[in-house]
């Protein structure tokens, strides 16, 4: 960690909860950044904080960035600006039938039809419109430890364990189902396109399994907004040539002390490789002289005399 080996730039993600304020005081956050600025201070450390909203992509998910920066390259620069929001129904696709609700579990069937009615609700005090769509996850309950929450006109947090995002268009909910535009679950390939990837990504792999890989995964237009300024920072020619206009920086040196231990650590196990090659050749040649001594011993031990079984021989008496 003190030297960072020969790398140029690092970026560390994770949740908006790094950020809070524990009891002893400062966040997690902060102990990381005073912990790396310490230790790697020939690196430059930011932190930035996007939010999925902002870069055209209909979900509520918010990430913290930590970034560093070899010195030499300069500061770290901030990410990409914000590339605007996309409606929900931009993501999803048209005309998929509504769910059968027959084929649910009897929990799910009654969380709908309690979120049909706080829905409704909703939508005649003013709080929702007719064109809203509303997304929730169909396996919680208000009032429980895990309450639903609905998020509208986007999706929430798409991870691994939301498997049961439920899609509802408000101005339909007096209709009979089959005659609503929007009431069925979240498909795996809308999940897929809503972290940015394309509509045919992993397009042969069971639905679960890409289920599970869009909410793995990074959304991609904010690990773009992220890299992009760093690349095109280290990319260019006088920052690329620093190192070698300037031997004597620490970050140089700490580059060739990495590479001479990776060498030493080569020759090493190469040394060590040779010595368990000897070790085997010798076993190889004592196992032979052990075979023939344990062959000459056994030889030399007495043998117990076997009881010889009387043979009745038949005789036949010729005429």
């Amino acid at each position: 960690m003190a030297t960072m080996g020969s790398l140029h730039a690092v970026v560390l993600e994770n949740v908006r909860g790094i950020l809070e304020k524990t009891k002893q005081g400062p966040s997690f956050m902060d102990v990381v950044l005073e912990e790396v600025r310490r230790a790697v201070p020939h690196f430059d450390w930011q932190v930035a904080v996007l939010r999925a909203q902002d870069f055209r992509l209909a979900q509520k998910r918010t990430r913290v960035f930590l970034r560093g920066l070899r010195r030499c390259f300069g500061e770290v620069p901030n990410p990409l600006a914000p590339m605007g929001e996309m409606p929900l129904e931009g993501f999803l696709k048209p005309n998929l039938p509504p769910v059968n609700r027959s084929s649910v579990t009897a929990c799910i069937r009654r969380n709908l039809k309690d979120a049909e009615r706080e829905l409704l609700q909703k939508w005649d005090s003013g709080e929702l419109s007719a064109e809203d769509i509303i997304c929730f996850p169909a396996d919680r309950a208000s009032g429980k430890t895990y309450a639903r929450v609905y998020q509208k006109n986007m999706v929430p947090t798409l991870t691994t364990a939301g498997m049961y995002l439920f899609l509802v268009s408000v101005g339909c909910l007096r209709k009979p189902d089959d005659k609503r535009r929007y009431f069925r679950f979240l498909d795996s390939t809308e999940r897929l396109t809503l972290q940015g990837f394309k509509k045919d990504v992993l397009a042969s792999s069971p639905d679960c399994l890409r289920r599970k890989a869009a909410g793995n995964a990074y959304p991609v237009p904010l690990v773009a907004a992220v890299l992009a300024p760093m690349l095109q920072q280290l990319s260019q020619p006088d920052l690329q040539s620093e190192l070698d206009r300037a031997p004597e920086k620490s970050s140089v040196k700490a580059a060739l002390a990495a590479q001479r231990f990776e060498e030493a650590l080569a020759s090493r196990s190469t040394a060590a490789a040779a010595c368990n090659r000897e070790v085997q050749a010798t076993r190889m040649q004592q196992q032979p002289k052990k075979a023939s001594q344990t062959r000459s011993a056994a030889a030399s031990k007495p043998q117990p005399k076997k009881r010889r079984a009387n043979k009745w021989i038949k005789s036949s008496s010729s005429s």
